[in-house]
């Protein structure tokens, strides 16, 4: 069931996510900062409290830009084992459902045979299944894992900014 390449995501809604916007915002204002830092004639005096400060905060909003890509990373892992899911539960839809076709076709196969076909299937697919579910709640598990340290870091770091502006005043 995979599409042509040339309709890959065409007409797929896009949907943001809080943490690509704390990502974003994560990123420029910690190359705002490494700027400023990167400058030699403020590393004397207060200034020096100061650019440390702001080292800081660009160090906390750097962790949550790299916490934010792994959160996307692995909620796409997420979707594509969703996907997997899907596919095996449709294709055992569609093999229970044209059993019966196949015995009203073809007399000589009996209820058992189809039963004993349907146990063979379960068999065969349970493993990938179960295999392909645990994948799935395994990479959601560290997407919410990640995604939750990424919002907290950027949390801690708005909480550096007012504290530090609190002290310049």
């Amino acid at each position: 069931m995979r599409s042509h390449p040339s309709r890959k995501n065409k007409g797929a809604a896009r949907v943001g996510h809080p943490v690509s916007s704390y990502s974003f915002l994560a990123g420029s204002v910690a190359s705002i900062i490494l700027a400023i830092a990167n400058k030699t004639d403020i590393h004397t005096g207060r200034a020096q409290t100061v650019v440390h400060d702001l080292l800081r905060i660009a160090f906390v909003l750097g962790a949550s830009l790299i916490c934010s890509v792994l959160h996307n990373f692995f909620g796409a892992l997420v979707a594509r084992a969703d996907a997997a899911v899907a596919d095996s539960q449709l294709l055992e839809q569609i093999i229970v459902k044209l059993l019966p076709f196949v015995q009203e076709v073809t007399p000589e196969v009996d209820d058992a045979t189809v039963t004993q076909v349907e146990d063979i299937m379960r068999a065969q697919m349970s493993p990938k299944f179960k295999r392909r579910l645990k994948l799935r709640t395994v990479f959601y598990v560290a997407a919410t894992c990640v995604g939750s340290l990424s919002t907290a870091a950027f949390v801690v770091a708005f909480v550096l900014v007012i504290v530090y502006l609190s002290r310049l005043w």
